[in-house]
């Protein structure tokens, strides 16, 4: 297979951690031509040394032969950075850009984000490999129909509607709101198609948190307390796979590399740094392959979902509240000041 050229703006802590080493861990399907950002570097990334270049020079070579360009910068930079890239003539290079996409403020510039040949979201919340295992265990029966997905502490805004919708198998979101919960607890409820809904318990704290996903006869948890445990299948101190009873799913070597050394105290939450690294090499495996990849649609959509729940806490799917929907951007911008 032939591989395909991506090239990567920004270089903070994203690009050190996470993406660098990814896109080197595809190195069969992808080839590096070069990092660029406002202020030109040398990063230090697991042994070696990649050099970032200024975006003028960026400018200077214009975007032809870059198949895969990642915009990885500050979220209030994001309209400035497309319309510099808009203006070299975006061909036939695809855009992937950093959740959220855009602020809820800057939807005026979705125009932008049209003007490549196609635009993905690097949304590795969406590929966390634990959901093939989930998958395939309910593809047995064992516990019916997904009902409900329960992200007790382990999901996070934007990122927690695309863990519901993945997990749960269903999109759109058509109902959100957000509450007081115990304690200093927040509690989020989606309810998407087919009955199904998801609860997410804020705040974030990977340490104590737990996914529990439920079905019409029974649940499944990476915590013992249910029917049915996910756990990690560790060979060697490294985790090379994750099991519900007999359901065994296994990760590339390549995977478990990237997904590091396992938390203590058990759990397959604790782990989810680690897990997301996977997550985003699946995602940039099959936009290598032109395979798939998280739509900058879906990600537009989360980000809604998340603003209006943080502002209001209430979400109702319409034309007015969904920033993918037909109406004029800078209207939709407006009314949800």
């Amino acid at each position: 297979m032939t591989r395909r050229t991506i090239g990567v703006v920004g270089a903070g802590e994203r690009i050190v951690n996470d993406g660098l080493p990814v896109i080197a861990s595809l190195a069969d399907e992808l080839d590096l031509v070069g990092v660029w950002s406002r202020t030109p570097r040398t990063l230090a990334v697991g042994g070696s040394e990649v050099e970032v270049k200024g975006l003028e020079d960026l400018e200077a070579r214009g975007l032809a032969g870059i198949d895969l360009l990642w915009v990885v910068v500050a979220k209030g930079a994001v309209p400035r950075v497309l319309e510099r890239l808009v203006a070299l003539g975006t061909g036939d290079t695809e855009l992937v850009v950093e959740t959220p996409v855009l602020l809820y403020k800057f939807l005026s510039k979705r125009r932008l984000l049209e003007s490549f040949r196609s635009t993905w979201v690097s949304e590795d919340c969406a590929y966390l490999p634990i959901f093939e295992t989930l998958d395939r265990f309910v593809a047995t029966g064992a516990i019916g129909s997904p009902v409900r997905a329960v992200f007790d502490r382990c999901a996070y805004a934007y990122h927690g509607v695309a863990m519901s919708k993945r997990c749960l198998g269903a999109r759109p979101i058509s109902r959100a709101t957000r509450r007081r919960g115990e304690g200093d607890t927040r509690v989020r409820t989606l309810r998407l198609p087919g009955g199904r809904s998801a609860t997410i318990v804020e705040p974030r704290e990977y340490a104590k948190g737990v996914l529990t996903l439920e079905g019409e006869r029974g649940a499944v948890s990476d915590r013992p307390g249910r029917e049915h445990l996910l756990e990690a299948v560790v060979r060697d101190d490294r985790c090379v796979g994750f099991r519900i009873g007999d359901v065994v799913t296994e990760l590339l070597p390549v995977e478990s590399e990237l997904l590091g050394p396992l938390a203590p105290g058990g759990g397959v939450v604790p782990n989810m740094h680690g897990l997301k690294r996977v997550g985003l090499r699946r995602l940039f495996a099959e936009r290598a392959r032109r395979e798939g990849g998280y739509h900058v649609n879906e990600g537009l959509e989360d980000m809604g979902v998340d603003w209006h729940l943080e502002r209001f806490g209430l979400w109702l799917r319409n034309p007015l509240t969904s920033p993918t929907s037909s109406f004029p951007p800078w209207l939709l911008r407006t009314l949800g000041r």
